[in-house]
């Protein structure tokens, strides 16, 4: 078993970081009379994880086959669009030309 203490050395972290794994349950530990324990594996486990947030781009960037069905949708929408804009001045150059 290891102190919070070790821990931090371990992981080459702050002290104040362990507690704050221990407190969110990210960091599994034994309570015995008020001080903490932690097993050798359970620091493995928290060694093994991701730090951090995701980066930018990593977060918001669509899948390709997501991003190549909005570029489709788009396109369709713009060329429906314009086809209804080309009626609508088409329909409205006939009614001045019946005047």
């Amino acid at each position: 078993m290891l102190t919070p203490t070790e821990v931090s050395e371990i992981l080459e972290i702050s002290k104040q970081r362990v507690s704050q794994l221990l407190k969110s349950g990210k960091l599994k530990a034994k309570s015995i009379d008020g001080k903490y324990f932690i097993r050798p594996e359970d620091v493995e486990a928290v060694r093994d994880r991701k730090t951090g947030r995701p980066r930018k781009d990593e977060a918001t960037k669509p899948e390709p086959e997501t991003h190549t069905e909005v570029l489709k949708i788009t396109i369709e929408a713009i060329v429906t669009i314009e086809r209804k804009t080309n009626n609508e001045i088409e329909d409205d150059e006939s009614d001045s030309n019946d005047e």
